[in-house]
């Protein structure tokens, strides 16, 4: 926790803040974006933010300065202070990146964009690391230990809030493709009905002819019930795929 000489009250406010912006929304980019400002705000002389999260969809990443926005294009996905402490599970401090021989070509590039110091520290939820907080500054040796235990209780308020929201996105991909599961299953079942009036047959019998008709058709049974409904719906009757009078 920060120490007795750290401003808590501002902590605890820019926490609330985040917790509460980060909620209002249920977008991880647009989540990461209000953990940078508020973060930004946070430590003492307001230092550029940046954070990122690797997901098995990509990578996701926001900062708080087009300045940081510039070294993250160039740099994101190579060796650097982030990826090393997102894979490591450890933070990572610089106090004087001009004098760094670790991360190949990074301190250079920092350097080149007027970043003179950094502290990384890694995010993790339950599927463990995902990503990393960090904080970069024009001036050398500028985090202090309070500073970095601010970062710290952050990033583990940020881990808490992220968890929540890719839990809720999800949730809600989860609940959309079991929307969609209901759905083709009941225009596939009005297929059927349709198969079955049309050549007097029985459901079984309909299954294997909608079976068989995708397949030719190099479509889904979904995709082509839907097309049987829709030309049912449309009252088109005209000659069918197979010589007769079909409907689709």
């Amino acid at each position: 926790m920060p120490s007795q000489g750290f401003p808590q009250e501002r902590l605890a406010v820019g926490l609330a803040r985040m917790t509460a912006e980060v909620l209002a929304t249920a977008d991880v980019e647009a989540g990461l974006r209000h953990v940078v400002t508020a973060v930004a705000g946070v430590v003492p002389g307001r230092p550029m933010v940046g954070a990122v999260v690797c997901r098995d969809h990509g990578v996701t990443a926001a900062t708080s300065s087009a300045v940081l926005g510039s070294l993250f294009d160039t740099t994101l996905g190579q060796d650097g202070p982030s990826r090393e402490a997102m894979t490591t599970g450890t933070p990572r401090h610089a106090r004087d990146l001009g004098a760094e021989r670790r991360w190949g070509h990074y301190p250079e590039l920092a350097a080149g964009h007027g970043i003179a110091s950094l502290y990384c520290h890694p995010l993790r939820t339950g599927d463990g690391l995902i990503g990393a907080l960090s904080v970069y500054s024009h001036r050398l040796d500028a985090f202090t230990p309070e500073d970095r235990d601010a970062v710290s209780l952050s990033a583990r308020h940020t881990e808490t809030l992220l968890g929540m929201l890719v839990r809720e996105r999800e949730s809600r991909r989860l609940a959309e493709h079991l929307r969609k599961t209901l759905d083709d299953r009941s225009t596939v079942d009005q297929a059927l009905g349709v198969i079955m009036a049309s050549r007097r047959c029985g459901r079984e019998a309909a299954y294997s002819f909608l079976h068989a008709a995708a397949q030719e058709r190099g479509v889904s049974q979904a995709v082509l019930a839907r097309r049987i409904v829709e030309r049912v719906s449309g009252g088109d009757a005209g000659p069918g795929p197979f010589g007769e009078s079909a409907l689709w």
